[in-house]
Order: structure tokens, then sequence, then C-alpha cells
């Protein structure tokens, strides 16, 4: 059976579409955070390179919505032992929204 090309593109354009509007999404969020940090930092006179801004992030997970989880602060593993954060993606934070 031939499938027409048009009825592969009335598939593959949306479901692109979707993951290019994702995509941003998460990029403004990231941006959001991180444009927090460098205020939050240069106000303390520091200089916001990515591990200040690692740091601040740890620091302030109460404060940005959802890095708790991204810092990987308070999320344990289930059933494990080592008491080592479990860490989550970006998109795994977001996806919890």
């Amino acid at each position: 059976m031939i499938i027409p090309s048009t009825t592969i593109a009335f598939i593959l354009i949306p479901g692109h579409n979707h993951l290019l509007k994702y995509e941003s999404h998460l990029r403004e969020a990231e941006n959001d955070i991180r444009r927090q940090a460098r205020a939050a930092l240069a106000l303390e006179g520091r200089i916001a390179s990515e591990s200040e801004i690692r740091k601040w992030r740890e620091a302030n997970a109460d404060k940005v919505e959802g890095a708790g989880t991204a810092a990987g602060t308070g999320a344990r593993a289930e059933g494990d032992p080592s008491g080592v954060p479990k860490t989550q993606s970006l998109a795994e934070v977001l996806a919890q929204r």
C-alpha cells in the first residue's frame, strides 16, 4: 500500500511544531531561573559563572519554582539506601507542573 506524502506530512509537521513549542518553553523556564540567579549574584558582588549559578540554585531551591527537584535536593530514588539524591532533568521537572 502506498501512503501519500501528504498523510506523512500531516503526521510529522504538527508533531515537530509541538516539539519546538515544548523546547521553547524549556528554554524560557531555564532562562528565567538563570536570570534570577544572575541578578542575585550581582547583588552579592559575585560573577555569575556556571558553578556560581549551580551553587545559587542549590542554595535557593525553595525560592525557585521546581528547582528543588532539579537540583536534587530532597528527592531520593525509591529503595536507594545510599542516600544519594535523585536528580531530574528540567524536562521532568516541567512535566510535573
